[in-house]
């Protein structure tokens, strides 16, 4: 007859996915049973450590890299992939922010502060990624948000969110796609892409000043790199 911390363990695991459950319910439960006390078994919980490595393990198998169902891996595949592409975009807009604060070099009025680097950091996330580093980038990216969750909040620079949402997404995206079991990408296509973007965002404000420029240059990089995704083969494996 099962104990009360048995039930207890099964229905924490009911957040896997019934494929991975169906070979592995037991062998878990078991283990998590193991140095457990026998005479509180009626009335001990899972652990708060527990739940939240049974959460982890769940993102990590429904983001599937392989080993998995088909349409799982093909999740977390198309989910990898989106996180790259919003990274190369960004990679776009760093080379626009060059052309931007070489302009404000010419305006001493003007005071250039340290969250002006914030713009480049997505060439050094991509480049993490690319060299098999997706826990720094992570981090790298996270700490890239913060001025703008900053203003927002402080200064109630609410006309930035739009502008910033893409780039939480982004992270959401990251988190999610890019776990311990996750492939690195390819490098050659995606630095290639992220070269060109780069160059793109070079020219495009060198020639405009406005915003509505800026913003074009994103819709313009976001069509690039999906084209790119489906027309060329180095980019259907991220």
């Amino acid at each position: 007859m099962s104990s009360n911390l048995e039930r207890r363990y099964r229905a924490l695991l009911k957040v896997l996915p019934r494929w991975y459950r169906a070979d592995r319910e037991d062998e878990m439960v078991a283990l998590f049973l193991e140095d457990k006390d026998t005479d509180h078994l009626e009335y001990t919980w899972p652990g708060w450590g527990e739940a939240f490595a049974t959460l982890g393990l769940s993102a990590r198998v429904r983001m599937g890299a392989h080993g998995g169902p088909a349409k799982v891996v093909a999740l977390g595949e198309s989910v990898r992939a989106l996180a790259l592409l919003v990274l190369v975009s960004g990679v776009g807009f760093a080379g626009a922010a060059v052309i931007n604060t070489l302009r404000l070099a010419t305006h001493p009025e003007i005071v250039w502060t340290w969250w002006g680097m914030v713009d480049f950091a997505p060439i050094l996330v991509l480049g993490l990624l690319l060299t098999g580093h997706p826990a720094s980038a992570k981090v790298l990216s996270g700490l890239a948000l913060l001025p703008g969750i900053y203003s927002v909040v402080s200064y109630g620079n609410w006309e930035a969110v739009p502008f910033l949402l893409p780039w939480w997404i982004g992270f959401g995206l990251l988190c999610l796609g890019f776990h311990r079991e996750a492939p690195k990408p390819a490098a050659k296509p995606w630095g290639i892409a992220a070269g060109v973007a780069f160059a793109l965002g070079v020219v495009t404000m060198s020639v405009t000043e406005d915003a509505a420029g800026f913003y074009t240059l994103g819709l313009v990089l976001l069509g690039i790199a999906m084209a790119t995704r489906v027309l060329v083969p180095g980019f259907r494996r991220p």
